[in-house]
C-alpha cells in the first residue's frame, strides 16, 4: 500500500528570515521545523514539501534565481549547516510533491548558522556558466563565503572573516556587481552588527574580503537590511528605526572602489523593535514595507512622494497603509514581503501564522492562507462527525 500527503498544515518557524517570496514563479517558500514548505498564494495550496534533511530548526530561507531562470533555495539551520535545494516544478494535483530536493550542503561553522545570503555569478572558469556565491554567519563570530558549482554541486570555501571580539551579525546581504570577472570588483557584502553600525565589505578577487565602509547612526542593534536599485543609485535600508542611506558606487580601474553615501530619510512610525524590511519598485513608484514584532503589531507600507515645496523636487517618505491583526496577542510580526506586482503582502506573525492581503481598488483585503502549529505536535485525534 502506497501513502502520499494530500494535505499539510504547518506554521512558520519563529525567526525573522524563515519566509521568502519568489516573484519569478509566484511561489512562497517558508520553513516549518526542519522542512521547506512551498505555498501557492494564488490557489491557496501547499504544493511542495522537502525531506527532513536538516537535523534541527531552520533559521533562514532565501530563493536564489540564476540568469538562466533556474530556481534554488538556501537554508541555514541551528544544526550548524547550510543547504542548497533545487526547485522542481510542482502543482497540486491531489497530492503534495516532494520538492524542493537537496542539491548541496555546507558544514563549516562550529555553531548555529543564524543567516545567509546567496546570488548567482558567472563562473570564473567559463563565463557562459554560473556558480552560486553565498555568505553565512553564525554564533561562532565569523562570516564565511562559499562558491558552489551548479554543474556538480562542489563547494569551495572562498574566505573567512573573523568578527572583532564577540560581535553578533543579525542580518547580512550581498549587493551584486554587474561585472564579476577576474579583473573587476566582486559583489559587496553588507552586514548589520549589534553595535548600531552597518558594515560594507569589498574584495578584488573573492578570496579576501575587507571592511571598506561603515554606516553609523543607530543607537541599538541593526535588526534588518534591505536594498534596491533606483536609477544609478543604490537605496539601502536598515532598522532599528528605518534609515535610508543612498549609496553611490564608482568602480575605477586606476583608483579602485569608491563609495559615496548620504542619508535620504529617517522614518519613525513603529512603536517597538522593527524585525523586517522589504522593497518593491514599479515604474517610477517605490514602496518600502516594514513590520515590528513588539507592541504596535503593525505592518506599514511607505511610499516616496515628491515634495512640491522643494526646489530640487526631493522625495519625502510617507506612511501609505498600516496593516496588522487584532486580538490578545501582544507580539507582532517577524517577516513581511511584497508579492510580484506589489498588490499582495504576506506576513508571519509571532505564533507562526501566515497572513496574506490583496490590494483591491485601494483596499487591502485579507485572503485565505495556510495555517498550522509552529511547534511540536503532542497529540492528534479523529472524529467521524467533525
Amino acid at each position: 500500500m502506497n501513502s502520499y500527503p494530500i494535505y499539510l498544515s504547518a506554521g512558520v518557524n519563529q525567526t525573522k528570515k524563515c519566509l521568502d517570496w519568489n516573484c519569478d514563479i509566484n511561489l512562497i517558500a517558508y520553513a516549518a521545523a526542519n522542512r521547506v514548505i512551498l505555498y501557492d498564494p494564488l490557489n491557496f495550496y501547499v504544493v511542495g514539501i522537502s525531506k527532513e534533511n536538516h537535523g534541527s530548526f531552520i533559521n533562514c530561507i532565501q530563493w536564489i534565481i540564476t540568469k538562466s531562470k533556474e530556481q534554488y533555495l538556501l537554508t541555514t539551520s541551528t544544526d550548524g549547516s547550510a543547504k542548497f535545494w533545487v526547485y522542481e516544478p510542482c502543482s497540486f494535483n491531489g497530492s503534495i510533491s516532494p520538492s524542493p530536493k537537496e542539491f548541496a550542503c555546507i558544514k563549516g561553522h562550529s555553531g548555529s548558522v543564524a543567516c545567509g545570503y546567496g546570488i548567482s555569478l558567472p563562473s570564473l572558469e567559463n563565463v557562459e556558466e554560473e556558480d552560486l556565491f553565498v555568505v553565512t554567519t553564525g554564533d561562532d563570530f565569523c562570516i564565511k563565503g562559499w562558491k558552489i558549482s551548479i554543474n556538480d554541486g562542489s563547494i569551495e570555501e572562498s574566505f573567512t572573516y573573523k568578527l572583532p571580539g564577540r560581535a553578533l551579525v543579525l542580518d547580512i546581504l550581498i549587493i551584486p556587481s554587474d561585472e564579476c570577472r577576474k579583473d573587476q570588483h566582486w559583489p559587496l557584502i553588507v552586514y548589520g552588527g549589534d553595535d548600531g553600525n552597518t558594515y560594507i565589505m569589498s574584495s578584488a578577487d573573492g578570496k579576501e574580503y575587507n571592511l571598506t565602509f561603515k554606516l553609523s547612526g543607530h543607537q541599538d542593534w541593526i535588526t534588518s537590511l534591505s536594498f534596491c536599485i533606483e536609477g544609478n543609485d543604490l537605496l539601502h535600508t536598515k532598522a532599528l528605526e528605518i534609515q535610508i542611506p543612498k549609496l553611490i558606487r564608482n568602480d575605477n580601474e586606476e583608483n579602485g572602489l569608491h563609495l559615496f553615501c548620504n542619508l535620504e530619510s529617517v522614518m519613525q512610525g513603529h512603536e517597538g523593535l522593527l524585525s523586517h524590511l522589504d522593497w518593491h519598485s514599479s515604474g517610477n513608484s517605490l514602496w518600502l514595507l516594514s513590520c515590528a514584532k513588539t507592541e504596535d503589531r503593525s505592518i506599514v507600507v511607505w511610499e516616496a512622494q515628491e515634495d512640491s515645496s522643494s526646489i530640487n523636487k526631493e522625495k519625502i517618505w510617507v506612511e501609505k497603509t498600516r496593516l496588522g491583526e487584532v486580538g490578545g496577542n501582544r507580539e507582532g510580526f517577524f517577516n513581511c514581503k511584497f508579492g510580484p506586482a506589489g498588490d499582495k503582502i504576506v506576513a508571519v506573525s509571532y505564533q507562526g501564522g501566515l497572513h496574506l492581503w490583496h490590494n483591491e481598488n485601494g483596499s487591502w483585503v485579507p485572503q485565505p492562507v495556510v495555517s498550522g502549529h509552529f511547534d511540536e505536535v503532542a497529540d492528534i485525534s479523529w472524529d467521524r462527525t467533525g
